[in-house]
């Protein structure tokens, strides 16, 4: 299945927003990104959404967030993100991107979490591998940190393919 997953809610006002942590799966993991996008967050905790792969997606160094039975998705969530955060978190993630919400599991706890979810058709992009979060730090995460320094209001997409 796509990153349109059948579990998940899509959000529109920003009052929802607000209502549960963000579950982060992919760039938003190194806290050198975060840090660049949106200073120090208050609380930060290892989270896993069960269902759920992170793939690679073509032509990007990010990811997608895709449904799979069996899977398990490893990530981040990140608590007490209030709405300007979360407006230059939707402009980061771009048209590429819906903010929905999924269950997530953070310890022995399982919450809602908000996530931002591939849109259509951008589905389109994902692919069969998973994303390679260490070639990922490896080989891109210096020069990402310091196009999203830099990018004021660009998305992900227009910072790393022009847009594409």
């Amino acid at each position: 299945m796509t990153g349109d997953a059948s579990n998940a809610v899509v959000l529109h006002s920003s009052s929802q927003k607000k209502l549960h942590p963000l579950f982060v799966y992919g760039t938003l993991i190194f806290p050198e990104v975060v840090a660049a996008l949106l200073g120090a967050l208050s609380e930060a905790r290892p989270a896993t959404a069960k269902g759920f792969s992170v793939r690679a997606l073509k032509g990007r160094i990010y990811p997608g967030l895709a449904e799979e039975a069996g899977a398990l998705a490893e990530g981040i969530l990140y608590y007490g993100l209030d709405g300007e955060k979360m407006d230059t978190l939707d402009r980061f993630e771009g048209e590429e991107y819906r903010l929905s919400e999924i269950r997530v599991a953070c310890g022995e706890e399982e919450l809602t979490a908000l996530v931002y979810l591939l849109a259509e058709p951008f589905t389109e992009l994902l692919t069969v591998d998973r994303w390679d979060r260490l070639r990922f730090f490896q080989n891109h995460l210096d020069s990402y940190v310091k196009l999203c320094r830099s990018a004021g209001p660009m998305s992900a997409a227009e910072l790393t393919c022009g847009g594409k």
